[in-house]
């Protein structure tokens, strides 16, 4: 198994929004020939009252300002998400994710994954290699490009997850 170097970017600059825009735009050679017409945002809600625990609104700005200014931008912005939520959207509603269909030009679909009705049955690999059966929604699966927008943080069993545990474990049916 060979192991790719992989380039991350990193960026302080004033505010989070346009920190987020800095570090993509250090590793742009890198995403602009995986972009495509419809592009999938995976923010992190870990919850749905508590900002600090979940993506803050301002870095999926970050982000669809620089997806903006490569040669060929989306013309579609899906922000899907399943939430820890009393109700369906409450993570949007709270952290003023609604705000962002009316700022762009390009579309934008607020996508809460715990309203799929389409699952495709898919497998994962555990670290003992071995393959297990889980639930994931259509909309994700079918998706040509995904960036995952997660919260950095810790983790109590894998020290960190990186975006790994946002795109699966985030996406997985409940039950």
């Amino acid at each position: 198994m060979s192991i790719e170097k992989a380039k991350v970017g990193l960026a302080q600059t004033v505010n989070r929004r346009q920190n987020i825009h800095h570090a993509l735009d250090l590793v742009r050679e890198e995403i602009i020939p995986k972009l495509t017409s419809q592009v999938m945002l995976k923010p992190n809600f870990l919850s749905s009252k508590n900002q600090l625990a979940s993506t803050h609104v301002d870095a999926i700005r970050g982000t669809i300002d620089f997806l903006l200014t490569t040669p060929a931008p989306p013309t579609e912005i899906i922000i899907a998400e399943g939430a820890n939520e009393e109700y369906s959207g409450e993570s949007f509603d709270n952290f003023g994710y609604r705000n962002l269909i009316n700022e762009y030009d390009v579309p934008i679909q607020l996508y809460d994954i715990h309203q799929e009705t389409e699952w495709e049955t898919t497998n994962i690999i555990l670290a003992d290699k071995s393959r297990v059966p889980v639930r994931m929604p259509k909309i994700v699966l079918d998706c040509p490009c995904t960036i995952s927008v997660a919260v950095a943080k810790t983790h109590d069993v894998d020290v960190v997850t990186l975006a790994l545990k946002n795109m699966i474990m985030g996406t997985l049916h409940k039950e």
